[in-house]
């Protein structure tokens, strides 16, 4: 029988099979670091898309619109509003009246009147109005229509404003707009036209009879 002679660590076969062991070992610790890096790379990729992807703008709807001025301005300025709608015309002029209090300093007051009626002050009754003519916001201007499509051949609501300086202007109302979320307006002098909040037009309203009534019931 064939003596052959090993090592006194190990046969040549536990060699091979140590050998295979560590390569396995190897293989599978680089796939795992692999994975791991490869989670890491996907998980950064997609928390750098979410943080940098801009923000996608929503379909842009009416009331989504910034509203902005078209008019700002002080009524302490003015000195008549001439209104005509389709009850007929009204004119209201202002007069300033200088007091003198108890210490006897004067004090200068602007005093509203009806054209047409008893000389009673109106300011309080007509301060919804002043408020209304000098300060109107649109929520957009309207590019895609005619004068004529929005009304403005035979306004249904004209309010004419003359100030102190003579730098008056001249409200225009037409339609309401087709999807009734406000009336279109423009000035006299100028060809643009806005869409503005129907609530503006409330405040634009204005019945002379009630109106004298109310003074006179106060006075």
């Amino acid at each position: 029988m064939e003596n052959k002679e090993y090592s006194i660590f190990s046969a040549p076969s536990e060699h091979n099979d140590k050998n295979t062991e560590a390569k396995k070992t190897r293989k599978k610790a680089i796939t795992l670091i692999s994975g791991v890096v490869l989670a890491l790379l996907i998980f950064l990729s997609a928390f750098l898309i979410v943080k940098f992807m801009p923000e996608q703008k929503s379909e842009e709807k009416p009331n989504e619109f910034e509203p902005f001025k078209i008019i700002e301005t002080s009524s302490a300025d003015f000195t008549k509003i001439t209104v005509e709608n389709n009850e007929g015309k009204i004119e209201l002029y202002s007069e300033e009246k200088t007091e003198k209090d108890e210490d006897g300093e004067e004090t200068t007051k602007t005093e509203w009147y009806i054209k047409g009626y008893d000389k009673k002050d109106v300011s309080s009754e007509i301060s919804q109005i002043l408020s209304t003519v000098s300060n109107i916001e649109a929520v957009r201007e309207i590019t895609g229509k005619s004068a004529e499509e929005c009304g403005f051949n035979e306004p249904r609501y004209k309010a004419a404003i003359e100030t102190k300086d003579n730098k008056g202007y001249t409200i225009l109302i037409g339609n309401d707009s087709p999807d009734n979320f406000g009336v279109y307006l423009k000035f006299a002098d100028s060809e643009k036209i806005y869409l503005i909040s129907d609530e503006v037009l409330d405040g634009l309203i204005i019945d002379a009879e009630s109106i004298a009534a109310s003074a006179s019931d106060e006075a």
